[in-house]
C-alpha cells in the first residue's frame, strides 16, 4: 500500500481508527474535531474515502474503516509506534514529546521503520502500553482490558496502556496526573461529567473523555 495514498488520506484513516477504538464508530464531527477542519471539509473527504472504498458509511451513525482502508490505517499506526518507541528509548523524548513527533514521522517509507523496528530489538509494545504487530503481519493482537471509564465505583486496576489519541492534550493530562502503564487506579465515585480517582494513593478528577483513553486491567 506504501506511496498509494497522500498523507491527507492516511492521517484521516488514521483518525477513524482512534475513534473506533474509542467509540466503535467515527463520527464526522470528531473526524472534524481531532484533524483541526472544517466540518464541511471533514464531510466531503470522508465521503470521497466512502466512494473509493476505504470506509463504510452506517446511517445516522458514523463511518467506519472498510478492510482496504484499515490496512493502510494499522500500517500507519505501526510507523507511529515504532517511531514512538525509539524517540523515548533512544532520544530520551517523554511520552508526549514521542507521540507529537512520532505523528510528524509516521508517512516516512515503510523501509525505514522496518528497519528502525529490527534495531529497537523488535518491541512489542509502544511507551504507552499499545501493542506493536509484527510488520509482516499487521495485525493487532486483542488486548483484554477495559476502558477506566466503564469500571464501578470501589473497583481497582492497573493500567495497561493509555490509548495514543489523535490529539495529544489527553496525553499530556494523563501524564501530568502520574498516570501511565502500571499505575493503580481505584475508582471512588462517578458523576455525570466525570469520575473521582485515586491514582497511587491521591485522588484525582478525570473526565469521562481522558477515563476513556485509559485502559485498565481490574484486579480481582
Amino acid at each position: 500500500m506504501e506511496g498509494t495514498v497522500s498523507r491527507s488520506v492516511e492521517d484521516y484513516l488514521v483518525a477513524v481508527y482512534r475513534l473506533q477504538e474509542l467509540y466503535g464508530i467515527a463520527r464526522t464531527s470528531e473526524v472534524a474535531k481531532v484533524l483541526g477542519v472544517k466540518p464541511a471539509t471533514a464531510t466531503k473527504v470522508l465521503q470521497r474515502l466512502a466512494r473509493e472504498g476505504y470506509i463504510v458509511w452506517e446511517p445516522y451513525r458514523g463511518f467506519k474503516l472498510s478492510s482496504k482502508g484499515l490496512s493502510i490505517a494499522l500500517r500507519v499506526v505501526w510507523r507511529h509506534r515504532v517511531a514512538e518507541r525509539f524517540l523515548h528509548d533512544i532520544l530520551g523524548f517523554d511520552v508526549v514529546q514521542s507521540h507529537v513527533i512520532a505523528h510528524q514521522l509516521e508517512h516516512l517509507p515503510d523501509e525505514f521503520f522496518k528497519r528502525l523496528y529490527e534495531y529497537l530489538g523488535k518491541p512489542s509494545k509502544c511507551p504507552h502500553g499499545n501493542p506493536i504487530p509484527n510488520p509482516s503481519e499487521l495485525e493487532m493482537p486483542r488486548v483484554n482490558d477495559v476502558a477506566l471509564a466503564l469500571l464501578s465505583p470501589s473497583v481497582e486496576c492497573v493500567v495497561s496502556r493509555v490509548l495514543c489519541f489523535v490529539d495529544e492534550k489527553l496525553i499530556a493530562e494523563a501524564m501530568s496526573m502520574g498516570i501511565g502503564v502500571g499505575s493503580r487506579i481505584r475508582v471512588v465515585e462517578k458523576g455525570s461529567d466525570g469520575m473521582l480517582v485515586e491514582v497511587n494513593g491521591v485522588k484525582r478528577f478525570l473526565s469521562y473523555a481522558l477515563a476513556r483513553i485509559i485502559r485498565c486491567e481490574p484486579r480481582r
